[in-house]
């Protein structure tokens, strides 16, 4: 038995190893759109079957060798980068206005709203001041008061989904991804009061980048689940009398950006 879990833990340490190195690589060209074709797949290969502990060690580990923000927001773009095509690849062929197409809708303008934000983050960085970035933190600002709009997403699928899931007996899932909302929700929150703080650009960029890359990474393993297990399993034991009660449900709830809501 000892044996056993001293093999399983060489793997676990050679698969961080060769995680870290390709993290490395992205950092030595500069960013991940340096990276060549293979070496991006590569990238994209070893952070699909890594988990999310196994990533976040590696970059605990990879900012004692140095590594900055910048350095592990480039890899964070092949994640996400990652997520997104699976995303496509698991898109399903349901009627516009079906709950689960509102739910994809909804990641969609999530993604978005990240993206804004880090990109506003990037472009803070070059400027000498507040007063210069006051066009940027405007747009944070804007992203960050989505992001929390988008919390309807959530509220949403803790009144329909995920109890219709536990009538059926699928308790755990809808559980972790309660859980899930709740620690996302804090790092909003933790957003929207860092952005309140500006004695000067580079502690603003310090304090909030971080905490934009873990909500973007937080969010895409999230919104991977929902689609991979939840979502699925809705599908297949739903009936339609279930489905007409989730979408008057939501339509009750409302829904957090303009244009999600179809009749």
């Amino acid at each position: 038995m000892r044996e056993e879990i001293g093999d399983a833990e060489a793997t676990q340490r050679e698969a961080m190893e060769r995680l870290k190195r390709v993290l490395r690589e992205v950092r030595g060209e500069g960013d991940a759109a340096g990276l060549t074709p293979e070496r991006r797949q590569a990238v994209k290969h070893l952070l699909s079957h890594a988990s999310p502990t196994m990533i976040a060690q590696a970059e605990q580990e990879l900012a004692g060798e140095g590594f900055t923000i910048e350095d592990l927001a480039s890899a964070c773009e092949v994640h996400l980068e990652l997520f997104r095509e699976a995303a496509e690849r698991l898109r399903f062929d349901l009627p516009q206005g079906h709950p689960i197409t509102q739910f994809e809708l909804d990641h969609a303008a999530i993604f978005e709203a990240l993206d804004r934000l880090r990109t506003a983050i990037g472009r803070s960085r070059s400027k000498a001041s507040v007063a210069s970035a006051s066009g940027e933190i405007a747009e944070m600002e804007r992203c960050v008061e989505l992001l929390l709009a988008a919390e309807n997403h959530n509220v949403r699928q803790e009144n329909t989904l995920f109890p219709m899931l536990e009538r059926y007996g699928i308790e755990q899932p809808p559980a972790i991804m309660w859980q899930e909302h709740t620690e996302m929700r804090e790092v909003k929150k933790a957003l929207e009061q860092a952005l309140g703080e500006r004695e000067s650009i580079k502690r603003l960029v310090e304090r909030v980048e971080p905490l934009a890359i873990r909500l973007a990474e937080e969010f895409a393993l999230h919104s991977r689940k929902e689609s991979q297990i939840l979502y699925p399993a809705a599908l297949e034991l739903f009936s339609p009398e279930d489905w007409r009660e989730i979408k008057d449900e939501c339509d009750k709830l409302g829904y957090f950006a303009s244009g999600l809501a179809q009749a």
